[in-house]
């Protein structure tokens, strides 16, 4: 495996014996932190409202970091789908007779239903 990678026998044995870096371990704290914020958030938050949050907190983290963590994560905040209804078009659409139900199919392909262009 050592020549595959091209890695001496000595750097891949003290690579596996090495204690977890600073970074990996300060990681480790600050997903803690990120999984309750965003859990407290009833999982709506996405990372930059978790990154102020965070920042609220006092927790000295950059934006990018969260995003890179909660990506790795697979955590992921939740959007809303807009929907934009108009009460004219509400009034115009139910003036309208409801054509297919004036014809009722006796078999497949008797009755056609296409949008109108608006």
């Amino acid at each position: 495996m050592c020549r595959v990678y091209s890695v001496t026998r000595a750097g891949f044995y003290a690579w596996l014996n090495r204690a977890p870096s600073l970074r990996s371990l300060e990681d480790a704290a600050l997903v803690k932190k990120i999984i309750k914020v965003h859990r407290d958030s009833r999982s709506i938050y996405g990372s930059p409202r978790v990154y102020r949050r965070l920042q609220e907190l006092g927790v000295s983290v950059g934006e990018n970091r969260v995003a890179k963590l909660m990506r790795s994560l697979g955590i992921k905040g939740r959007w809303a789908t807009l929907r934009y209804t108009s009460p004219n078009m509400k009034k115009f659409f139910g003036s309208l007779p409801n054509q297919q139900a004036e014809h009722p199919a006796a078999a497949l392909n008797q009755v056609w239903v296409a949008a109108s262009p608006i």
